[in-house]
């Protein structure tokens, strides 16, 4: 566990386990290209999506107008050479739309499969996801427990 996170009191909140869907990867690039051609696609393999709580000010200030506060974190993808790198995992841009499984930004569309988790994060905690280059970080337990990161 990242000490100054966990210091920080941002490191705990309830996780929600969440299954992708059972369908072959091709089948799902293909249903996601032909919604939104424009768009890069990747895979996601082990996924977290992270719902940030905050103050409507501090809220504001990070989330661009049009966006939902909310990322996608990622330990590994089926296709993860274009989505940019953050430390031990890789951080999506703010949502934009999440329709079943395809989770979408202004530039991507993040096909959740496999099994993924959503939570919630502290304006602060995503800032040291997003910003900083914190310890080593795992997913949570497959027993759905607590604890994040």
């Amino acid at each position: 566990m990242n000490k100054s996170i966990d210091s920080m009191g941002l490191a705990y909140s309830t996780i929600e386990t969440i299954s992708g869907p059972n369908l072959p990867e091709l089948d799902l690039i293909a249903i996601a290209t032909q919604q939104s051609p424009y768009k890069s696609c990747h895979v996601l393999k082990n996924w977290m999506i992270i719902d940030i709580i905050g103050t409507e000010q501090e809220l504001k200030e990070i989330v661009p107008r049009g966006r939902e506060p909310t990322i996608v974190y990622v330990s590994s993808t089926g296709d993860e050479a274009d989505m940019p790198r953050k430390h031990n995992g890789l951080c999506s841009d703010y949502q934009v739309s999440l329709v079943d499984f395809f989770f979408e930004t202004n530039e991507e569309i993040y096909i959740l499969t496999g099994k993924g988790y959503r939570t919630t994060a502290s304006v602060g905690l995503v800032s040291l996801l997003r910003n900083t280059q914190p310890a080593e970080q795992s997913l949570p337990d497959s027993d759905g427990g607590t604890n994040f990161i």
